[in-house]
């Protein structure tokens, strides 16, 4: 969930009517592009996917039927199933002692076996009825890590004895211990609600005195749930199937309150058509799911659930419970996905800018659906197209806009300089030509009639070679880049000076040797003035020249003195290397007001008058000493500025 809401995302676009009750986004295509040419894009992308992609990443599963078969076969299994009471055992070394006696309550060993009544069970059953709290080689019990408040509210780090419910949870269930063989969707749910009769049993029966308002419980989950999707009873139909089963055996009554939720989850949500193909599948989930989010949806649910089941009110306030979408756009624009991966903190921080919801809920088609709750509502399909194109779009702007400089930092951090520069080589590109072109090229990537088509079952040869000829982007022009000289004017001392050099496009610092080359004019040990040229090479191209100079020794001013709109400065004589000097005025210190600046010719002079100032309280003076190479002056760095008065 936390990686599905990380990648749902917007990009501003104009809008036009498409229902009464909502305005249906939609977005400017790559020209020449139409809806169907991003359609047949995203028909493409899992059939690559599957073929020439995950087959590098694992050759355990098959996906060419989409990932049904892993979900059915790794994910409904009587070990997941088994994977609950790992979390019941957590929740019952909870810091609040009320939670934690309330789970050792209703989940008491005897209630968990003791419900699995039927024969089917007998195997789940027989295991967790032999469970007992977990013991070390010497007997004594296992210590679990648990945190806990001092009398001073501080919180600590402690340990206390492990309990039965942690024994459940070490137990390895196998197929048809839950009464199903592994890989049945009917059986995993009827086997998961069996294995949690102890709370569906509490939540229509009051049981052990934890009141609940069922079916205030049941309508509070139905909005959200139908949005996804769902296809549910109305809460009457839904009291009255519980009422029903409890006629029959109050034990197992609750699994009619759960049954008709998964079932429709895994049939109606996680449909085979949509898991055959998971691209499409969920482009057009995502505007479900982006309005639940953006019209607030998820507090009424929690809040009440919470009100359903008094009990719950004395852990938690239900009015202190905001989930919204000011609060989902902050989890999302603070999470650092540098530190998520390297799992290190540094200074540079990669996060994704705050999503648009209503536009993504609005990338849909829409049509009427009665409610389980009375009147209608309109049920979201993603229009496909549009969907994928703000997803791009928005990907883009995130990794390949403006946070480029830090993504590529972090590329070359996990893959080292000369694997990476394979794959900035692209994204530099993709970076220069902006997100409509870089689309219009994905587009034509998978443009059957285009020759570089990736065609799924290339070999990998192939395929590469098919990614360079569509991703043939010209050369990035290098000769408005922004160049830094790790310094600009030497001191003369007889040895060789050659600044280092740093190169940046559009924000981006390039790599020397991979994207330029150095090229230093002869010399550079006398006082002059030499060039650097900057020569692109690779993914770039032209060249760039810049200068520093090798400059005499400076001077500082020893005495300064004004009038009105003139200063008189006197300095240090400089004769080494020194052809003259050159002193400047202003009325302020950074000496962009009313600066004047007048050459002195002569080692030996070491005063200076300035007059035709504007008047002022206040002078700034400096001076710096040159030297006239090739009929050019080649200047020292200026003195440190002294301040007069008038």
């Amino acid at each position: 969930t936390a990686v599905l809401l990380a990648v749902i995302m917007m990009l501003s676009s104009s809008m036009t009517v498409f229902a009464a009750s909502f305005k249906k986004t939609t977005v400017t295509l790559p020209e020449g592009k139409t809806a169907a040419d991003v359609q047949n894009t995203v028909d493409a992308l899992w059939k690559f996917a599957y073929t020439d992609v995950l087959p590098l990443i694992t050759d355990q599963v098959d996906f060419k039927d989409g990932v049904e078969p892993l979900i059915t076969y790794k994910f409904l299994t009587n070990e997941t199933i088994g994977k609950i009471y790992g979390l019941i055992a957590k929740l019952s070394h909870m810091d609040n002692s009320a939670v934690r006696g309330l789970v050792s309550q209703v989940f008491d060993k005897n209630n968990i076996a003791g419900m699995l009544y039927e024969s089917k069970f007998s195997g789940a059953q027989a295991k967790i009825a032999a469970a007992t709290a977990p013991v070390d080689e010497e007997g004594n019990p296992v210590q679990i890590d648990v945190t806990r408040k001092n009398d001073d509210g501080e919180e600590i780090q402690t340990t206390e004895d492990a309990n039965v419910l942690d024994g459940i949870a070490l137990i390895q269930f196998e197929s048809g211990d839950f009464g199903f063989n592994d890989s049945d969707k009917a059986g995993f749910v009827n086997g998961l609600v069996a294995a949690i009769r102890p709370l569906t049993y509490v939540l229509g029966n009051n049981m052990n005195g934890v009141q609940v308002n069922t079916e205030d419980l049941y309508k509070a989950l139905v909005p959200v749930l139908q949005e996804l999707g769902c296809k549910l009873p109305t809460p009457a139909a839904y009291m009255d199937a519980f009422y029903d089963a409890y006629d029959v055996n109050p034990y197992s009554s609750g699994d009619v309150l759960l049954t008709p939720i998964l079932n429709s989850l895994l049939n109606d949500v996680l449909t085979s058509k949509a898991l055959a193909d998971p691209v499409n599948g969920v482009l057009e989930l995502l505007p479900r799911i982006a309005n639940v989010i953006d019209k607030n949806m998820i507090n009424p649910l929690i809040q009440g659930a919470i009100k359903s089941i008094p009990i719950a009110a004395t852990f938690v306030d239900p009015s202190t419970i905001n989930i919204d979408k000011t609060f989902i756009n902050n989890a999302i624009t603070k999470l650092d996905l540098i530190e998520l991966i390297t799992k290190k903190s540094g200074d540079a921080k990669l996060t994704l800018s705050a999503p648009n919801w209503t536009k993504l809920a609005n990338a849909a088609n829409a049509k009427s659906v009665k409610s389980a709750l009375g009147g209608t509502y309109e049920l979201r399909t993603g229009d496909k197209p549009i969907v994928f194109t703000l997803l791009f779009y928005y990907l883009y702007d995130n990794f390949l806009g403006a946070n480029y400089p830090v993504v590529k930092g972090l590329i070359v951090e996990l893959l080292g300089d000369t694997l990476s520069g394979l794959i900035t080589g692209y994204t530099d590109r993709l970076n220069a030509a902006g997100k409509v072109e870089t689309f219009k090229r994905l587009i034509d990537f998978f443009d059957e009639n285009n020759d570089g088509t990736a065609d799924a079952g290339k070999s990998i040869a192939d395929t590469i070679k098919s990614v360079n000829e569509v991703l043939a982007f010209d050369q990035i022009d290098g000769s408005k880049a922004k160049v830094k000289l790790s310094k600009k004017i030497y001191t003369y001392n007889g040895k060789i000076h050659k600044p280092t050099v740093k190169v940046f496009v559009r924000g981006l610092e390039l790599t020397k040797g991979a994207d330029f080359k150095v090229i230093y004019a002869k010399g550079c040990k006398k006082i002059g003035t030499y060039k650097v040229t900057i020569k692109f090479v690779g993914t770039y191209k032209g060249k760039k020249v810049v200068s520093f100079s090798i400059a005499p020794k400076g001077t500082k001013i020893t005495k300064a003195s004004a009038a009105k709109g003139s200063v008189k400065a006197v300095w240090e004589k400089q004769t080494k290397y020194t052809s003259g000097y050159q002193v400047q005025a202003a009325t302020n210190s950074k000496f962009t007001k009313n600066a004047k600046t007048v050459t002195v010719k002569g080692a030996k002079k070491t005063s200076k008058k300035i007059t035709g100032l504007k008047a002022a309280k206040k002078y700034y003076v400096r001076v710096r000493t040159y030297k006239t190479v090739n009929g050019k002056k080649v200047c020292s760095k200026w003195s440190k500025a002294k301040a007069v008065k008038a």
